[in-house]
C-alpha cells in the first residue's frame, strides 16, 4: 500500500486528474444506481447492470493503472540493479586480470600463491641480513653518526646482505615481469587506476542501486597496499641493483653509509613484497563478491 501511495504521488498531474475524475464519476454512478434500485425507479431492467459494469470500470481502471505502473517501475529498477551489479562484476574481473598480469605463472592459483610466498620469503631474508643483523652498526646517535659514517664495516656482514639482495631480485625476475622499477610502477599505476574507478564510480552506482560495497577492512587494505606499490618503495628494485653492483668484490671494505643504504633498500623491499602479495591475494575478492551477490534477490 505504501508503494502504491508513492506511485500515486509521483504520477503526472494529468494522470492524477484523469484518475480522480474517473473515481468521482464511478462513485457518483454507484450512488445514483443504488438510489434507483432502492426506489425501483428504473424503467428498463438492463440499465442497472449496465451502470454497475460502467461503475466497476471507472473505479477499477485507475487502480489497475497505478498497480501496473508500480509493477513496471519495480521491474525497471530491478533491471537497473542487475545491470549495475553486472558492470561492477565485469570491472572487478578486469581489475583482477590486470593485477595478475605481472605474474609469470599460468592460471593455477596454487602456483601463483607459491611464487608470491617465495618472493616474500626472499624479501624477509633480505630484511633480516640487511636490517636486523646490522642493527648494532646503526645504533650511534645522530651526533655521532656524522663522524662514523665513513667507518668501514665487516665485509662478511655486507656480503650476507648483498647475497640476500641478489636472491630477492632474482626471485622478482623469476616470479614476475617487474624486474625493473619502471615496469613495477607502470603496472601498479594501471592497477591503481582500475581500483580507483571501482572505488569512485562503481561504488557510487552500487550504493545508489541499493547494493553492497566491499568490506571496509578489505577496501582500506587495498587502498594502503596500492599506495605502497605506486610509491617510493617500488624504487627498491632499481636502488638495490645499483647499490650491490657498485660494490665489486675487489673494492675495499664497505662503509657504514653503504650498510645504511642497503638497509633502507631492504625495508622498502619488505614493504613492497608484502603489498604485492596482499594485492594479488585480495584482487579476486571483488569479482567473487559481486558474483555471489548477483544471485541474491533484489529489494
Amino acid at each position: 500500500m505504501g508503494r502504491w501511495l508513492d506511485d500515486l504521488r509521483d504520477a503526472r498531474n494529468s494522470t492524477k486528474i484523469a484518475a480522480g475524475a474517473s473515481f468521482a464519476l464511478g462513485f457518483l454512478l454507484l450512488a445514483w444506481s443504488t438510489r434507483k434500485d432502492l426506489t425501483s425507479g428504473w424503467g428498463l431492467a438492463y440499465l442497472p447492470s449496465l451502470l454497475s459494469g460502467l461503475t466497476g470500470f471507472l473505479i477499477g481502471a485507475p487502480i489497475a493503472l497505478f498497480f501496473l505502473n508500480a509493477l513496471n517501475r519495480d521491474q525497471v529498477e530491478r533491471s537497473e540493479r542487475r545491470a549495475v551489479l553486472a558492470l561492477a562484476r565485469n570491472v572487478a574481473e578486469d581489475f583482477h586480470l590486470t593485477v595478475r598480469s605481472c605474474l609469470r605463472v599460468g592460471d593455477s592459483e596454487a602456483d601463483a600463491e607459491a611464487r608470491l610466498n617465495s618472493l616474500v620469503t626472499k624479501a624477509e631474508n633480505f630484511y633480516r641480513y640487511a636490517v636486523t643483523d646490522t642493527r648494532d652498526l646503526r645504533k650511534p646517535n645522530r651526533g655521532m653518526r656524522s663522524r662514523v659514517i665513513g667507518v668501514s664495516v665487516s665485509r662478511s656482514v655486507w656480503d650476507r646482505a648483498a647475497t640476500a639482495a641478489r636472491d630477492f631480485l632474482d626471485e622478482v625476475g623469476a616470479a614476475t615481469t617487474l624486474s625493473q622499477s619502471r615496469q613495477a610502477l607502470e603496472w601498479a599505476g594501471k592497477a591503481e587506476a582500475e581500483w580507483r574507478f571501482l572505488e569512485r564510480d562503481i561504488r557510487a552506482r552500487l550504493v545508489a542501486a541499493g547494493r553492497m560495497w566491499l568490506d571496509p577492512d578489505l577496501a582500506q587494505s587495498m587502498h594502503r597496499d596500492m599506495d605502497l606499490l605506486t610509491g617510493d618503495d617500488a624504487q627498491c628494485l632499481r636502488r638495490t641493483r645499483q647499490l650491490i653492483q657498485s660494490m665489486p668484490k675487489a673494492k675495499g671494505a664497505p662503509t657504514l653509509r653503504d650498510v645504511l643504504d642497503l638497509s633502507d633498500c631492504a625495508s622498502s623491499a619488505w614493504r613492497w613484497a608484502h603489498a604485492l602479495r596482499n594485492v594479488q591475494t585480495a584482487s579476486h575478492r571483488p569479482a567473487d563478491f559481486w558474483a555471489e551477490t548477483a544471485s541474491l534477490p533484489t529489494k
